[in-house]
């Protein structure tokens, strides 16, 4: 039961597909196992999509994608400045401001 909250929490599903999998999972244990039990086990999955509903956790997710994408572009520009891409040209492709682009270029 323990392997089966653990991959409702890994599972690379949004929360409320995974909550109706939990759910599932809580209705099918109660055939073996006693409800002190069960209770215990899932109160972890619980804790879980609190702290995925939280907008500080919703936060911390987008800035990370942010960060993500904006070191993506850079990667981008370097290996475009590398190729001798005209800096106006790296700017349009990547939304980079120019002197951003320039400062690469060091």
């Amino acid at each position: 039961m323990e392997r089966c909250v653990e991959a409702i929490k890994d599972i690379p599903l949004d929360i409320n597909k995974k909550k109706d999998i939990a759910f599932k999972a809580e209705i099918l244990s109660g055939i073996v196992y006693k409800r002190e039990v069960i209770e215990k086990v899932f109160s972890e999955v619980v804790k879980m999509f609190r702290i995925e509903e939280s907008e500080t956790y919703k936060m911390i997710i987008e800035k990370g994608i942010e960060k993500g994408a904006k070191e993506e572009k850079i990667s981008i520009a370097k290996k475009l400045l590398k190729e001798g891409m005209d800096i106006d040209r790296i700017a349009e492709i990547t939304g980079l401001p120019k002197e951003e682009i320039k400062k690469l270029m060091n």
